[in-house]
């Protein structure tokens, strides 16, 4: 672990007779009371990086939510009371995610507690809302809202790509929608082939396809008739 630190802190677990530092919990002691971070003008820069973070320099709300956590620590390590609340941290990852995520923060406002509701007795009624349920709904948003984008572009390359065929317009026959290489006139063999009524020799003459039933021969049907006008 020496090894690792600088002239500074080796120096300073230096082992004395006073203080032989023959235990890790010792070192770790000696250069925390050394170099923990305190006075003023160190709040003041801590709390400033803790109020400038948002979604926008850390691209995804876990790494938003871990980095807020974390500068948090640190104003609590310099003193418990400068430190912010559950409820202040949930405030900040709300209005950190930035204007597109509105919809959100006003759902979840209507749907949680940022305090816990008491009472007249002062007993809780509704608990606080929890930072890890806030995290896991606001990372349920963001997937839906990456969602929603992925969509929006794929309809803006079909729009794209139909524009762009109906703009194509052939060299040779002069109509719209292909070009030369896919021109039937000068490529029959492109020409997608159309199916045609079955016209099977097993069916008997004057067989009606589309009406599935026998016709008779004129004709015979003439000749029936003046029969029937005979007799």
């Amino acid at each position: 672990m020496p090894a690792t630190l600088g002239f500074n802190a080796r120096e300073l677990i230096k082992a004395t007779p006073e203080r032989p530092f023959n235990r890790l919990h010792e070192v770790l002691e000696a250069i925390e009371d050394k170099y923990k971070p305190t006075g003023s003008a160190n709040y003041q820069e801590l709390d400033r990086n803790y109020q400038e973070l948002s979604l926008e320099g850390c691209k995804e709300v876990m790494t938003f939510a871990s980095k807020l956590q974390e500068a948090n620590n640190r104003l609590l390590e310099i003193d418990p009371n400068v430190g912010h609340s559950t409820p202040q941290l949930v405030n900040k990852l709300l209005l950190g995610l930035g204007n597109t995520s509105s919809s959100f923060r006003t759902t979840f406002y209507q749907t949680h507690n940022l305090l816990p509701e008491k009472d007249k007795s002062g007993a809780v009624k509704t608990p606080e809302v929890s930072w890890d349920t806030t995290i896991r709904e606001a990372q349920h948003f963001e997937k839906n809202l990456k969602t929603e984008e992925q969509v929006k572009v794929a309809l803006l390359a079909t729009k794209r790509r139909r524009e762009e065929f109906q703009g194509q317009k052939c060299g040779h026959c002069k109509k719209p929608g292909h070009n030369e290489n896919e021109c039937w006139m000068l490529h029959p063999k492109l020409r997608p082939k159309r199916l045609r009524p079955d016209k099977s020799p097993l069916q008997p003459a004057g067989h009606d396809v589309n009406r599935g039933n026998r016709r008779e021969d004129p004709p015979i049907a003439a000749l029936a008739a003046k029969s029937e006008e005979k007799h």
